[in-house]
């Protein structure tokens, strides 16, 4: 984006020109392997519904507030966070915060194919 912006001083950056930025980048990226681990540490692939606790998704009890001055208040029950969150995950964890391409503490992964 840099080099396309000092290349083109002055000019605004359209869809056109942002698809032209984008696409080198994230073909540079991208890979295969970073696909799979991200479906796999969201619990899609192999399905996992046990991958998030409630822990997880207590920010979210902001949106069950109630709207506007005549509604009544919505009770929001508290989350106990006491217990480490995703307790007993320790595989999921230990899967999502490996560098992709570091294989060494998964198991019955692939690298390609």
């Amino acid at each position: 984006m840099d080099m396309w912006m000092m290349s083109n001083p002055g000019k605004r950056v359209t869809a056109y020109e942002l698809c032209e930025i984008f696409i080198p980048a994230y073909q540079h990226i991208a890979s295969r392997e970073k696909a799979v681990k991200g479906f796999r540490c969201a619990g899609i692939v192999p399905y996992n519904p046990d991958v998030f606790s409630d822990v997880d998704f207590a920010p979210a009890t902001v949106t069950e507030l109630a709207v506007g001055d005549d509604a009544p208040p919505v009770q929001v029950q508290a989350v106990n966070t006491a217990a480490p969150v995703n307790a007993g995950h320790a595989s999921n964890t230990e899967l999502c915060t490996t560098p992709v391409g570091d294989t060494s503490s998964q198991s019955g992964t692939t690298g390609s194919g």
